[in-house]
C-alpha cells in the first residue's frame, strides 16, 4: 500500500461521507482508493459493526462511482 493509495482512500472517505462536496475523484483515484478498502477489509479480523457498515457504505460508493464512469455519466460528486 503506498501515500497515493491511502491519499485516495481518504479522499473517497471525505467524498463518501459528505465531508467533502466540492472534490472529484478520477477513475485513477477510485480504482487506488478501493484496493487500500480491499486490503484493509481482508487484513483487519477485529472490526465493529459500524465499522463494518461504513465499509460496506463506502464500497456501494465506489461500486456506483465506477459504473458511472463505465456508463459515461459521472457528474459532479
Amino acid at each position: 500500500m503506498t501515500y497515493y493509495n491511502l491519499f485516495c482512500f481518504a479522499k473517497l472517505y471525505a467524498v463518501a461521507t459528505g465531508l467533502d462536496r466540492q472534490s472529484l475523484l478520477s477513475k485513477t483515484e477510485l480504482d487506488a482508493a478501493c484496493e487500500v478498502l480491499k486490503s484493509m477489509t481482508d487484513n483487519c479480523n477485529n472490526l465493529t459493526q459500524e465499522q463494518k457498515e461504513w465499509y460496506k457504505m463506502i464500497v456501494d460508493f465506489c461500486k456506483e462511482q465506477t459504473e458511472k464512469y463505465n456508463n459515461g455519466r459521472l457528474e459532479n460528486l
